[in-house]
């Protein structure tokens, strides 16, 4: 049997974004939600790759200072969901549209949940698409 570090999270989700759906749900671009139960201004569901197996990230998108539920895993759906304010959720998609590699990622830390999207970029030069002028 394996034993637990003692720096290891007591629950790690990770995700390889593969691929992702986005749902803009009209008529909600509001104020802040007291209550952000079916507040949601948006759904963004990152597919791929993960550890445990075949687990699919949720994030809900709200208005800009909703305070946000926290992120959980909910094992039986094979599930994590992960909330953002409406003002990150540009950055986001930049981030899947543009990232060499994007993951999603849900730990528990010492009873401290923590959720994210980042993503891996390339600072290797790019060749110019401009011609040289003679």
């Amino acid at each position: 049997m394996k034993t637990k570090m003692k720096d290891e999270p007591s629950v790690k989700v990770l995700l390889h974004v593969e691929q992702y759906g986005v749902n803009i749900i009209a008529g909600r671009l509001s104020g802040p939600a007291d209550n952000p139960s079916g507040a949601e201004m948006a759904l963004l569901t990152l597919y791929g790759v993960s550890d445990p197996p075949q687990i699919t990230f949720r994030v809900r998108v709200y208005p800009d200072a909703t305070k946000l539920p926290e992120a959980t895993y909910l094992p039986a759906q094979n599930v994590v969901e992960m909330s953002f304010n409406w003002c990150q959720f540009e950055r986001v998609m930049s981030l899947l549209a543009t990232a060499q590699a994007a993951h999603a990622q849900y730990r528990v830390d010492d009873g401290k949940v923590y959720a994210d999207v980042h993503g891996e970029f390339s600072r290797a030069k790019r060749k110019s698409k401009t011609r040289k002028r003679r």
